[in-house]
């Protein structure tokens, strides 16, 4: 489950990034 967390933040970060 943690790592469906990970993944939601991780593609968070890459849309900032933008």
């Amino acid at each position: 489950m943690a790592a469906r967390e990970i993944s939601e933040a991780e593609v968070l970060e890459v849309l900032s990034n933008t």
